[in-house]
């Protein structure tokens, strides 16, 4: 078994089909837009965008077990508890389905999700999941990254299925300090371990500008530790639309792009996804059952 992904809405500046947004060559300018936005106290304003989708797509709170995935709000525990207890409250007489939750943990919110979702839709009863990203957009101009009015919104239905997308296993740490104390080298000891299928392509997470000239990236100092299971034409990618912060959009955004690279392969083989923020690092390793 495995997962159906089935992207659904897109509301991005300049984008609103996933087609445009997987073609993209290089990062979008946003020019047109304000670049100074102050959001409201405790990211409430999400909650606005979060009621508009049910609204808009006329879901039932209670029906359909949703994940939505929001910025990296780590150590926020009283922020986070909050937009919970808000959004609980924003449907009078209903209740949210029992599996519904938030994943605040920017980049590597999507793997965590599809981790939990996969083992739900594959064990129960389940029909569908739906997952949801909202974040800020952000627009990355010279060294720094200015704040642009607006909310993004991406969402996808998961279903299990005999063909599509299966996350062999997936595994995440918190570590303030990978320089220290690398988490890299254990996860991908551990895939190596696990790889059935060569590995030709890694989705790694973008490096922040003022960081990238010879500074140190985790993944990539415990590369080696895949050893002979990687290709040795391995491709490293990255979505060109770049969201958030950290990028709760931008993982959402990498899946599609595994799934168009892997259901694509003439020959089977796997693909790594590297999610990192300044507390989480997690890595995923997918195949693609025909």
């Amino acid at each position: 078994m495995a997962i159906d992904l089935i992207p659904h809405a897109l509301c991005l500046p300049f984008l609103n089909d996933f087609s445009t947004l997987l073609s993209l060559e290089e990062q979008p300018l946003m020019t047109d837009f304000q670049e100074t936005y102050t959001p409201c106290p405790q990211y409430l304003d999400l909650i606005d965008t979060i009621k508009s989708f049910y609204a808009t797509h006329a879901i039932q709170p209670d029906k359909t077990p949703i994940f939505w995935l929001l910025r990296d709000l780590t150590g926020n525990e009283q922020v986070m508890m909050t937009l919970m207890q808000t959004l609980t409250k924003s449907f009078p007489g209903q209740s949210l389905h029992s599996l519904t939750r938030l994943y605040p943990y920017g980049d590597v919110s999507f793997q965590m999700a599809w981790s939990t979702a996969q083992e739900l839709l594959l064990a129960d009863n389940l029909s569908e999941i739906w997952l949801v990203a909202v974040d800020y957009i952000s627009q990355r101009k010279d060294t720094a990254i200015q704040q642009v009015t607006g909310v993004g919104l991406a969402s996808m239905i998961l279903k299990p299925s005999d063909t599509g997308l299966y996350q062999r296993d997936f595994i995440a740490e918190a570590t303030l300090d990978p320089q220290q104390f690398n988490p890299f080298q254990s996860f991908f000891e551990r895939f190596s371990q696990q790889i059935n299928l060569s590995v030709d392509t890694m989705f790694v997470p973008v490096v922040q500008e003022g960081n990238a000239n010879g500074a140190f990236v985790p993944w990539l100092d415990a590369f080696a530790s895949l050893g002979e299971h990687v290709s040795p034409f391995i491709k490293f990618a990255q979505p060109q639309y770049r969201f958030g912060d950290v990028g709760c959009l931008s993982a959402f955004c990498t899946i599609l792009l595994i799934k168009q690279c892997l259901e694509q392969k003439k020959n089977p083989c796997s693909a790594i996804q590297v999610g990192q923020t300044k507390r989480y690092q997690a890595a995923s390793l997918f195949e693609w059952k025909a």
